[in-house]
């Protein structure tokens, strides 16, 4: 770091932001996107272990905006967001066949007390339940699992190598940018997928609805490639307008992650200051 920064009118600080402007005129959150603009700045890091991004597309005016914008186009395990996907395709393949589906628990005693019961679909968002999703991920198939990822355009699109946990510890990378967009495309009635089963999606992933808003989202928090993977992404709905976002954190693998709760506050904040949720 310069410990004698150039003034302003420099030619290395006019070259900086030349260079700036030309990769933010260039850059694009997807080529399906009609019109976009980004505006990229350093976000405040939850502690010196995370540093984190936050995307936020106003689907009326098609406007993006990205804090740390490096980190936006960092592609990383989807983790369990994907119960978002996972959920739409298992009711296009009838591996869930309503709102109602349910699976019995095995038995198995796993770390969140949560989890060790049994689940129907609501539940299973709810509380996460990985080995719910597994199941439905099994019963789905590799087959139709990897057609389906595929004709979502979503990340890079690979399943490999177990079909019941390539979201989490296998070869599938998603970026911020990219769950904006594979959610934009979702809400607006670009995927192949039935309008009532992204109406039952949207009902899993509700927050907080109110007369004055309405909150959605997703966490999912998995470790690869040596580091931490922290997730909140959805939507919110404010006086017939549309926001997606995407907020990740990345962070020491040793290190402890923000909370659901820490995540869904910070979101909350965040929609505040761009004035998609109303201030308190």
């Amino acid at each position: 770091m310069d410990r004698n920064p150039p003034p302003c009118d420099s030619p290395r600080h006019v070259r900086n932001w030349l260079r700036l402007l030309l990769c933010l005129l260039g850059c694009s959150l997807s080529p399906r996107l009609a019109r976009q603009t980004y505006a990229a700045a350093s976000v405040a890091a939850t502690s010196s272990a995370s540093t984190s991004t936050f995307v936020l597309l106003d689907v009326g005016s098609g406007v993006t905006s990205a804090t740390n914008a490096r980190l936006a186009d960092l592609a990383v395990p989807p983790c369990s967001t994907f119960k978002i996907p996972n959920t739409l395709i298992g009711l296009s393949t009838d591996v869930i066949p309503d709102e109602t589906f349910s699976l019995p628990w095995d038995g198995v005693v796993r770390g969140l007390p949560e989890w060790n019961q049994d689940h129907d679909l609501t539940s299973a968002m709810r509380y996460s339940v990985v080995w719910f999703y597994q199941e439905v991920a099994r019963r789905i198939g590799a087959e139709r699992m990897q057609s389906y990822v595929k004709r979502f355009a979503y990340g890079n699109e690979s399943t490999c190598c177990a079909v019941d946990n390539f979201w989490l510890s296998g070869k599938l990378r998603i970026t911020p940018r990219q769950q904006v967009d594979f959610l934009r495309r979702m809400v607006t009635g670009k995927l192949p997928v039935e309008r009532e089963h992204v109406q039952l999606v949207r009902r899993l992933i509700n927050i907080e609805s109110n007369p004055s808003y309405r909150l959605y989202g997703k966490t999912g928090t998995c470790s690869a490639d040596g580091r931490g993977v922290a997730w909140l992404v959805g939507l919110a709905e404010r006086g017939g307008r549309q926001w997606i976002y995407a907020l990740l954190h990345v962070y020491r693998e040793s290190a402890t992650p923000p909370t659901r709760e820490q995540r869904i506050a910070e979101v909350k904040q965040l929609l505040v200051n761009e004035r998609a949720l109303p201030g308190r």
